[in-house]
C-alpha cells in the first residue's frame, strides 16, 4: 500500500467529477444554439444538434460507467484501489463515482465491518494437576475502518476467517498458560472467571494495569472500543461461559460444587432463623416457644388444631399439640366405685 495520495492520483480521482458534468453541459450548450437557429423543432438537423446530443450521451454513458454503490446492508466500506494499489483511502457505504474504467483502473476493495462474533472452545487446556478442563469462551468484534491503515492489516490477515484463526490462537494460549499453575478446584468460583478475563484482555490488547480495571469492565458489558492494531479489529465483548473438569474428576469436581452450594444454603437458612427467632422473642415469647413458631412457619414442624369437650373448665376451648397428637379421653368413672 502507497503510504501517501500522488498529485497524479489525486487527479484522476477528481476527474470524474469534472469531466462527466463537462461533456453534458457541453452538449446542452449546442443543443441550446441549435434551438436558436431553427427553433424548438429537430428539423433541419445541424451539426450542433448532433454534437449536442452525442455529448450528452457519452457523458451519460460515462457517468453509469463510473458510478459504484458500497452496500449498506450489512454495513460496508471501501479501500480505494488504483491500477490495483491500495490506496490510504476509505469510502464510506453509499454511490459514488470511480474514474476511469471502473473496476479496472480506479476501484475499492469492500470490506464488511458489521458486528461479528464467534465462539471458542480452547483445547488443551490443563489444570496445575494436570486435570483437563473445558472453558467456553466468546467474542465480539469489529473491522476498524476509522483508519484505513488497521483495516489494511485486516485485509492482509485473510479478513474474517484468518483473524478469528488467529484470535483462537491467541485466546487458548492465554488460557492454556492461566490454568497452567491453578488448582481444578479454582475453576469453580466465582473469581477465576475475573481473572481469566482480565489475562486475555491484557493478551489481546496490551493495555497497561492501569487501564485494565475500567477497560475491562466496558468488555464485558459489550461497548469496548479497545484497537487490536495487528489485527485491525477493535474488540467489543469478551466474554468467559461455563468452565467443567473433564473425565472422572469432572463428576467429583460436580459433586463438590453441589456440597458447596448447599453448605451455602445452610448458613442463609439458619441466619434467617435466628433473625425471624429474635423477632417473634421481640413480641413476648420464650425463646423455645419462638423457634417452634418459625420451625412452623417454614413448614418444618406440623401443627394442627383439635378442638375436643369434656375436660372441666375447659369445654369448647382450642387446644394446641405438636405433630398433630392428640389428647386422650378421660375415662368415665364407673358408678359405684
Amino acid at each position: 500500500m502507497t503510504e501517501e495520495i500522488n498529485l497524479t492520483d489525486r487527479i484522476i480521482m477528481v476527474l470524474p467529477f469534472v469531466i462527466i458534468p463537462l461533456l453534458i453541459l457541453l452538449g446542452m450548450g449546442f443543443l441550446y444554439q441549435h434551438i436558436l437557429r431553427v427553433g424548438i423543432g429537430i428539423l433541419p438537423i445541424t451539426i450542433g444538434f448532433v454534437t449536442g446530443i452525442l455529448l450528452i450521451v457519452i457523458g451519460l454513458l460515462l457517468l453509469r460507467a463510473c458510478l459504484g454503490y458500497i452496500p449498506t446492508t450489512p454495513p460496508h466500506v471501501g479501500v480505494v484501489t488504483i491500477r490495483g494499489e491500495r490506496k490510504p483511502t476509505i469510502k464510506k457505504e453509499g454511490w459514488h463515482l470511480f474514474w476511469p474504467f471502473f473496476p479496472f483502473w480506479y476501484s475499492v476493495i469492500l470490506v464488511n465491518v458489521e458486528k461479528k462474533h464467534k465462539d471458542l472452545r480452547p483445547k488443551d487446556v490443563r489444570s496445575k494437576e494436570r486435570a483437563e478442563l473445558d472453558i467456553e469462551i466468546s467474542i465480539t468484534y469489529t473491522p476498524d475502518c476509522k483508519e484505513v491503515k488497521n483495516l489494511n492489516e485486516y485485509i492482509n490477515t485473510g479478513g474474517k476467517a484468518g483473524v478469528e484463526n488467529i484470535l483462537d490462537d491467541i485466546i487458548e494460549e492465554g488460557t492454556i498458560d492461566f490454568a497452567a499453575d491453578k488448582e481444578w478446584r479454582v475453576f469453580y468460583e466465582s473469581d477465576v472467571r475475573e481473572e481469566l478475563l482480565f489475562s486475555l484482555v491484557k493478551k489481546l490488547t496490551g493495555v497497561t494495569d492501569e487501564e485494565l480495571k475500567e477497560k475491562v469492565e466496558e468488555i464485558r458489558r459489550g461497548n469496548g472500543v479497545e484497537k487490536i492494531p495487528y489485527l485491525g479489529i477493535v474488540l467489543n465483548r469478551l466474554n468467559i461461559g461455563m468452565r467443567r473438569i473433564k473425565g472422572k474428576l469432572g463428576e467429583e469436581a460436580e459433586r463438590v460444587a453441589v456440597e458447596t452450594r448447599q453448605q451455602e444454603a445452610e448458613k442463609v437458612e439458619l441466619k434467617h432463623v435466628q433473625v425471624r427467632t429474635k423477632e417473634f422473642q421481640k413480641v413476648g415469647l420464650a425463646p423455645k416457644d419462638a423457634l417452634e413458631a418459625v420451625q412452623t412457619e417454614r413448614g418444618k414442624v406440623e401443627k394442627k388444631i383439635i378442638e375436643y369437650k369434656g375436660l372441666e373448665g375447659l369445654q369448647g376451648l382450642p387446644i394446641l399439640r405438636l405433630g398433630g397428637e392428640v389428647p386422650s379421653k378421660p375415662k368415665k368413672k364407673k358408678r359405684g366405685s
